[in-house]
């Protein structure tokens, strides 16, 4: 209860608060111009296997896994640093009343997470190379049915469960903190699995789409910026859902529209 009315009183000073948000704006600009480079690069990393869509979906081998990873984290710091920022300003907060924590180790922990879903990512890619290189006139097909998955998402429990988490994390940083450096980084490690269940069905669409085109990224992470971060209306994961169904049955019937 106490570390409860703590937070719900306490901001980081301007100062820390200032810090912090120019830290991360800057780290969100550089990670978007690293990604403009790296989508220059497609030939580069076309070429050592590295997975970038459904067609392109590279090959099994430490240099393209390692590659990948790095990608996926500048993507993250990238797409997922414009609506973070409230938590960990919430976060530091809290650090600064109690004196234990650190800001640094909780985002840490925050890309720690999204880390591993990029493994499990880059996972799928290369399986999927594997099954369904013969398949290329089926990839229309395919790449809708992902992102209806993805629209369908938008309309579970996981998703408004993790979603009014990561509107609100108050209750739960006053309800589950740890103290220490290794609780800032359990504790950004835990935040980033809410946000992922968040976001998942968004993620799944731009994997869908392909991983390194950047108007598909800069429409997902502008979709959860708005999402975490504008008028908390129930009905708004909806409404993005629906949307993705739209364009789900739009690109899988495309190559019939085509034939007619």
């Amino acid at each position: 209860m106490v570390l409860s009315s703590s937070l719900r009183t306490a901001w980081p000073d301007r100062t820390a608060a200032l810090t912090i948000l120019v830290g991360l704006a800057l780290l969100t600009v550089l990670a978007w111009t690293v990604t403009f480079w790296q989508a220059r690069e497609r030939d580069f990393l076309m070429m050592v296997g590295v997975p970038m869509n459904l067609e392109m979906s590279g090959r099994f081998n430490g240099g393209s896994v390692v590659l990948f990873l790095l990608i996926w984290l500048t993507m993250m710091v990238a797409m997922m640093f414009p609506s973070v920022w409230p938590t960990v300003l919430l976060y530091a907060a809290a650090t600064r009343k109690r004196e234990a924590g650190s800001a640094p180790l909780f985002v840490a922990g925050y890309l720690l997470a999204w880390q591993g879903f990029g493994a499990v990512a880059y996972g799928g890619y290369a399986g999927a190379g594997t099954f369904i290189a013969g398949l290329k006139s089926h990839f229309p097909l395919l790449t809708g049915a992902l992102v209806i998955v993805a629209g369908l998402y938008q309309f579970t429990s996981v998703k408004r469960v993790c979603l009014k988490h990561c509107q609100g994390p108050l209750e739960y940083l006053a309800t589950h903190w740890h103290d220490g450096r290794a609780g800032a980084l359990r504790m950004g490690l835990s935040h980033g699995s809410y946000c992922i269940g968040c976001c998942a069905g968004l993620m799944l669409a731009l994997l869908a789409l392909g991983v390194m085109d950047l108007r598909w990224m800069a429409t997902v992470s502008t979709v959860i910026a708005v999402e975490k971060l504008g008028p908390r209306h129930p009905s708004l994961p909806q409404v993005v859902g629906i949307g993705l169904l739209l364009l789900g049955l739009a690109i899988a019937s495309l190559p019939y529209l085509k034939l007619a």
